[in-house]
């Protein structure tokens, strides 16, 4: 399975670049991944489903795979909301994937480009 990226717009104006996989044939960014040392895999925490999103596709050997068209809130991003609150945001909590290490090429932390 491969790890894409996508920039996330913020408020400031800087984008966030977030892990993004395909599951059941459908994308889902992958904010946060639970690790352990003794596994050979890493488990999304959470995942956030993209359809239903605005996105749109990068060309070929660009920065990011996907740049999605709005900003996610940070609370989304980090699990902090729940039931209602998450609406329109599909959230898989603990899903039951895993991605090698060996795959997963992004940092755990999210990474923050700055545009001037």
């Amino acid at each position: 399975m491969r790890v894409m990226k996508t920039a996330i717009p913020r408020a400031d104006g800087s984008q966030l670049v977030c892990d993004t996989i395909q599951h059941d044939g459908k994308l889902w960014l992958a904010p946060a991944w639970l690790e352990e040392a003794s596994k050979p895999y890493s488990r999304p925490a959470r995942l956030i489903g993209m359809s239903g999103l605005k996105y749109r596709s990068m060309p070929m050997r660009s920065e990011v795979d996907f740049v999605m068209e709005h900003p996610v809130p940070e609370a989304v991003l980090e699990g902090r909301v729940r039931g209602a609150q998450t609406a329109p945001f599909l959230i898989l909590e603990r899903p039951d994937v895993r991605i090698l290490k060996s795959v997963l090429t992004a940092p755990v932390e999210r990474t923050v480009i700055d545009h001037p």
